[in-house]
């Protein structure tokens, strides 16, 4: 049974262990374990604070005390983890089972409010391609939305190196969507189509979904795209070299339809859908404005300099 034989020595025992724990922790080591020894229990053992012995088995326990809880927390972490990882694999993929859950072209999507799509990721033979176009639409809904799925990425490590962006979308969702070595390529001429990707009321671009990328746009714009969004490095803009025109007056998108960069020596990777002009049917691409030599794009290979075609219209 514990018994404590003098209460008044204690008390200035304790306050003498408080000032010595200020000055010597590992002290106050030896001196507690010698306190504890003399006053709180029966048999009587000597107190001594010089006691070097003492001292070095307390620092023992006390390091032991300390793997053990090491260990433990090691081992909760690795079981926490293993709980984690078998509830994800045992869902698969519940979201894609979904009623809201739509898909194009390997784009992951899910319905809101019968109205918009949220994109959330890609899958199957799109996260192997090298250029992907960012949908505007799945199934008669607009795409409204960029995300990342509350319980995992699908966007996390896919291999594209160029995306093409033709509309305003809205994110929740960082930078990360967007592989590190990627390019951008944006087709609108209004500078305000993209704002949602840098958000301007801050100056690093490192957590924003468009931030730090390098971005090609239409030449005839790029001064207004370095202009409107000047705590970007301007050299991050980039003239496009390769560029589709509607070809007919009162065009929209400043005329251009559409706008690509093609290293020399290479192919064209992406081709557009055609355009569309009311009352017209649309006739192929040509190499100047009167439309007299069409552009094969299954031969064609980019040499130097820009690249300029046209589209061609028959009136219906």
């Amino acid at each position: 049974m514990i018994e404590i034989k003098n209460l008044s020595k204690f008390y200035d025992m304790k306050k003498e262990a408080e000032v010595r724990a200020l000055q010597d922790v590992s002290l106050t080591k030896a001196f507690a374990y010698n306190l504890c020894s003399k006053y709180f229990y029966s048999d009587s053992r000597k107190y001594d604070p010089n006691n070097k012995t003492l001292e070095k088995k307390a620092g023992r326990n006390i390091e032991r005390l300390i793997m053990k809880a090491k260990r433990y927390f090691i081992l909760i972490f690795n079981l926490i983890f293993l709980f984690i990882c078998f509830c994800t694999l045992a869902g698969c993929n519940p979201i894609e089972e979904s009623e809201d859950y739509v898909e194009l072209d390997g784009w992951m999507g899910l319905k809101l409010a019968d109205k918009y799509i949220t994109l959330f990721g890609v899958k199957g033979a799109a996260r192997e391609s090298e250029e992907i176009i960012v949908p505007t639409e799945i199934e008669g809904f607009e795409v409204y939305r960029i995300s990342s799925n509350k319980y995992r990425s699908y966007f996390y490590n896919w291999k594209v190196k160029k995306i093409f962006i033709t509309k305003k979308y809205f994110f929740s969702c960082n930078q990360l969507w967007i592989p590190q070595d990627a390019v951008l390529v944006f087709i609108c001429t209004d500078t305000d189509i993209y704002i949602e990707g840098f958000d301007t009321g801050v100056n690093n671009d490192s957590g924003y979904p468009y931030g730090g990328k390098i971005i090609y746009v239409p030449k005839i714009c790029i001064e207004d795209y370095k202009e409107r969004y000047t705590y970007l490095n301007p050299a991050k803009f980039r003239s496009a070299n390769f560029s589709y025109f509607y070809n007919f007056d009162s065009a929209p998108n400043e005329g251009y339809f559409w706008i690509d960069n093609i290293e020399k020596n290479e192919s064209i990777k992406t081709i557009p859908t055609d355009p569309i002009r009311e009352g017209y049917e649309f006739s192929g691409w040509y190499t100047e404005a009167q439309c007299i030599n069409a552009c094969n794009f299954d031969t064609f290979i980019k040499s130097t300099g820009e690249v300029n075609i046209y589209a061609k219209w028959v009136e219906k």
